[in-house]
């Protein structure tokens, strides 16, 4: 386990954690883990053979540790063998102190400008817990014109190309990373072989004393090899950048996700890559503008896969407990490169990479990884905006009362629609009814009693209108539904439904309903027209007859 790297040490924690509760026997490198085994260089001794060379060999009493994160392992063990040495040498932390940074060139720089703001003396030697350090002291202290190691020596760690081939040559321990991997894999087969592993299990280190301690210059360089290697490198990379260029031009013309992933698996059909597979959470693609993915995991029952590219080759789907098995069918002997996909803070899903050789190329893969990323992530965030942009637009053209649409969507959805269907040469229905005696029952029962009378009317049109129809309050207490006529469907019907059900609740409507021809010129107004006359006509004719009733009714009684 590779935790070495990680800055936050909550998420170290709980990994430490998890793989605990696994109860299996666990390596940890370069990162010292109680209850594990560790394998790596001992970072302390290394600290005290440096410092042991400048006080005896070069008669330093004054130093500096110009480190790194104290959360870091290596860093920490780092820091106390240095004041381990002090206390040895009887020399005090106060006026040997340690700076603490990060582990790039830039904090080695920052280091030498806190020992000139602060007045901090210059030391005889400043030790630095990696090259990169030593690299940026020793630049940023030229340009105050300071000389190494004439005015002060200086020391890295890691033996980095930085270090042989910077100016002087960097003081710095080296070991052979691969011996690592080899000590791991030993310790392994002799934990399953039942024998005592130690464990701590420290790789060897080599020092090389050079220009920048005040040491002759090391023999083992060849510059024109070096050079040969940053050219072909250089040219690598700006083939890398061309193909990355390629990719992230493609992206920017998706509109979909699946496109993204079928764009991102082209790109590694020509890659030095055996298997590709995404996952992703099954909300990415709804991009609901509430949605919210889980933090620091996954959650399972959504994940799903989305691409799979096996040997070139476009794969069938396979659910997360299939890849499981096929994974520990097919993974002997085959190396898998999982990496998050996370938008923020959130964990939308991963990616598998088999076999991926590019995988080393400096940053090559995180830069097409995060391109990758980024575009989702954009897509998403787009998508997101789309639906909710969408979602005002729906509660723009509802009817807050009813919940059906209102007078604005009337011309925004239904005139489209019809246009479209006479296009295709469907017939569609156009209904436009009003609430009999209205007014009376606003009068008789109040405005509450007579919003209800609106909201049950809103109700049942929506219950029964046909599929793909559309329901609007056109205003007042006037109504126009609207469908295409397909098989099963009769405007007759739906008139009789509608009315028999509204007259269970004590409620009477009247409609007009017409039937628009495809081949006709009439326009959509026309046939609003035409169904409000109908409307006004069924209106008129119970009015007449509800008059005669009465009048029928008033001979009755003289009689």
């Amino acid at each position: 386990m590779d935790i070495n790297t990680i800055v936050d040490m909550a998420q170290v924690e709980k990994l430490v954690r998890v793989v605990k509760s696994a109860n299996i026997p666990t390596i940890t490198i370069g990162f010292e883990v109680e209850g594990f085994y560790y394998a790596g260089i001992d970072n302390e001794k290394p600290i005290y053979e440096i410092m042991e060379h400048l006080y005896s060999v070069h008669g330093c009493r004054s130093f500096v540790f110009a480190g790194g994160p104290l959360s870091n392992c290596e860093n920490s063990l780092r820091v106390q063998a240095y004041n381990e040495y002090l206390a040895l040498r009887g020399l005090s932390n106060k006026d040997n102190p340690v700076l603490i940074g990060n582990f790039d060139f830039m904090t080695g720089c920052r280091h030498f400008e806190t020992i000139v703001e602060k007045h901090i003396p210059i030391p005889d030697a400043f030790v630095c817990t990696n090259d990169n350090i030593a690299a940026g002291l020793i630049s940023q202290a030229q340009k105050y014109g300071y000389s190494v190691p004439e005015d002060f020596l200086v020391t890295g760690f890691d033996n980095l190309d930085k270090a042989l081939f910077f100016e002087p040559q960097v003081t710095t321990v080296g070991h052979i990373r691969e011996k690592v991997g080899e000590v791991s894999a030993k310790i392994l087969k002799d934990v399953w072989a039942g024998k005592d592993v130690p464990v701590h299990n420290f790789t060897d280190v080599y020092y090389f004393f050079t220009e920048s301690c005040g040491c002759p210059q090391r023999d083992d360089v060849d510059y024109r090899d070096y050079s040969c290697s940053r050219i072909i490198s250089a040219v690598q990379k700006e083939v890398n950048e061309s193909h990355l260029f390629e990719l992230e031009g493609a992206l920017s013309e998706c509109e979909e996700f699946d496109e993204i992933f079928e764009k991102t698996g082209e790109f590694f059909k020509h890659m030095e890559c055996d298997e590709v597979y995404f996952f992703v959470d099954d909300r990415l693609y709804n991009a609901d503008p509430l949605t919210e993915f889980p933090k620091n995991e996954y959650d399972w029952k959504h994940l799903k896969m989305v691409y799979a590219l096996e040997d070139k080759i476009k794969s069938r789907y396979k659910s997360c407990i299939d890849i499981i098995g096929h994974l520990e069918r097919e993974g002997r002997n085959n190396y898998y490169f999982f990496s998050p996909i996370h938008f923020g803070d959130y964990t939308v899903g991963f990616s598998i990479l088999k076999n991926a050789g590019f995988i080393g190329e400096e940053s090559y893969f995180y830069d097409v990884h995060s391109t990758i990323v980024k575009t989702l992530n954009n897509l998403f965030s787009k998508k997101q905006l789309e639906n909710a942009n969408e979602h005002l637009k729906e509660i723009y053209l509802k009817d807050i009362l009813t919940g059906v649409y209102n007078r604005v969507a009337f011309t925004q959805k239904i005139i489209p629609k019809l246009t479209s269907y006479h296009k295709k040469g469907v017939e569609c229905v156009i209904a436009f009814s009003d609430t009999d005696n209205f007014k009376t029952i606003n009068d008789k029962f109040g405005h509450s009693y007579g919003d209800r009378v609106l909201r049950i009317i809103g109700t049942t049109l929506s219950k029964l209108c046909p599929p793909k129809g559309i329901v609007c309050r056109f205003g007042g207490d006037e109504f126009v539904v609207f469908f295409p006529v397909t098989d099963g469907v009769s405007m007759e019907k739906f008139k009789d439904n509608v009315l028999q059900t509204l007259a269970n609740d004590n409620i009477s409507i009247s409609m007009g309903i017409v039937k628009t021809n495809p081949s006709s010129a009439k326009s959509f107004d026309e046939y609003i027209s035409e169904a409000d006359q109908m409307m006004y006509e069924e209106k008129k004719r119970k009015k007449t007859e509800n008059r005669n009733e009465t009048d029928n009714a008033v001979l009755h009684r003289e009689e």
